[in-house]
């Protein structure tokens, strides 16, 4: 946060822009609840997947719904979002991994 204390004025709508184009896709290919792997909001899932989304827009692979099943079926991932998710190492892993499996080749 501290990096962007001071962005120009035109940074926000994009940050905003950006936001909505994300939240677009993700319920367009991942449907309604996608973080919900569990019960209720899993804001490790979250951060991991709508970061990767975010990243990639202009280029979600048809098969992303098959490829994120298989994310949350993953035992690593499954322990990156459930244990120590605020640990840096265990963040880097779970971004890495749904960047990775979400868009990897």
């Amino acid at each position: 946060m501290g990096v962007h204390k001071r962005e120009l004025p035109g940074a926000l709508g994009q940050y905003r822009s950006t936001f909505r184009s994300t939240a677009e896709a993700v319920l367009t290919y991942l449907g309604e609840r996608p973080f919900h792997i569990r019960a209720g909001l899993n804001a490790a899932v979250y951060d991991a997947v709508f970061t990767a989304f975010g990243k990639n827009l202009n280029r979600i692979p048809a098969d992303v719904r098959e490829r994120y099943t298989a994310l949350v079926a993953d035992a690593t991932f499954l322990r990156s979002v459930s244990s120590g998710t605020t640990d840096k190492e265990v963040v880097a892993s779970r971004l890495a991994a749904a960047q990775d499996r979400l868009f990897g080749a």
